[in-house]
């Protein structure tokens, strides 16, 4: 503050006191990514199954990414001009598989070391609330989990082995896998709490989960039941599994009336609330009953009870 004498004669300054705080410019914020990486940096959204060995990151809020000079972090185009709309890119012909963490620096996008069996937010470190690389000061941009060698995956559709390679540190979106079992209907044999695959198919009637930090993951499973005799106990048990292991369950139906079990549909829930690194998460079924008959059992995909619907399904939802 600056009081100032506004007498006649020449303007003098009297004093010059200390600005108040709130008179004070707050500090420029530390600038944000403003892409995210991608298989298709054409477009925001991914609208096919994609395979590829090359990824980029492809601008969205704009084109900066931030670079640590030593002292603060200061926003950089990652853009080769003003007309770039893909962004730098980064091919993993070669590249063995494994999860991998992706680093944006000054020159470039930047391949980690293979994870291994850490914990990969182990392998980072901070600077000024950003996590980098320890060994450059290279900004965290997100993680990818190469399965064929030099290759990533990212699938939209239903079907079988449903997996998502690419993981965002920033601008996440929702990334949903559905996974449908491969035969037309199956009659479990193993009782509950004995819990088995889909027509113990155990590659294929599950999703992978791929996160490089902590994200909620949650799961549904939803069953249709047939009759497979007139006669006895029905009943089916579905359940999602979680490496192999069940985390939540649900009865279908379980009666001695054959008419009132048909076409019975069930759910099983399960969220896990902080999963990192990779992770299965499959459809597991299982006799709600000891029957040796075996009176019931389910349907699967394209069936004559419903075939233009998905009689079993498996939905895992998380953010990356």
């Amino acid at each position: 503050m600056t009081i100032v004498d506004l007498r006649d004669g020449p303007v003098t300054i009297l004093c010059t006191a200390p600005a108040a705080s709130g008179d004070v410019s707050p500090p420029a914020a530390s600038p944000a990514p403003e892409g995210h990486l991608t298989l298709a940096p054409s477009s925001r959204i991914l609208l096919a199954d994609t395979t590829s060995s090359t990824f980029w990151y492809s601008p969205i809020n704009g084109g900066n990414w931030p670079v640590w000079n030593g002292a603060s972090w200061q926003g950089q185009s990652f853009l080769s001009d003003a007309t770039d709309q893909t962004g730098p890119m980064l091919n993993l012909s070669g590249v063995a598989p494994g999860s991998y963490h992706v680093f944006g620096s000054p020159t470039g996008l930047v391949l980690g070391p293979a994870w291994g069996s850490s914990n990969p937010q182990g392998l980072l470190t901070r600077i000024a609330g950003k996590k980098v690389d320890p060994a450059t000061n290279n900004l965290w941009l997100g993680s990818v989990n190469v399965r064929a060698t030099g290759s990533l995956t990212c699938q939209v559709s239903e079907g079988l082995a449903r997996h998502w390679d690419v993981y965002n540190a920033y601008n996440k979106e929702t990334i949903i896998l559905r996974m449908v079992p491969a035969t037309a209907n199956y009659c479990p044999s193993n009782q509950y709490p004995n819990f088995l695959p889909f027509n113990n198919d155990a590659a294929n009637s599950s999703a992978t989960v791929f996160t490089g930090d902590y994200e909620a993951v949650d799961c549904w499973y939803t069953q249709v039941m047939f009759i497979n005799t007139s006669s006895g106990i029905y009943g089916i048990v579905c359940a999602i599994g979680w490496d192999g292991a069940y985390g939540g369950s649900w009865i279908i139906f379980s009666d001695d009336l054959p008419t009132m079990a048909a076409g019975m549909t069930g759910a099983a829930h399960y969220l896990n609330p902080a999963s990192i690194g990779t992770h299965n998460v499959s459809m597991l079924v299982a006799a709600a009953v000891n029957s040796s008959s075996r009176q019931s059992a389910i349907w699967g995909k394209s069936t004559a009870y419903n075939p233009s619907d998905n009689n079993a399904l498996l939905t895992v939802e998380y953010r990356g």
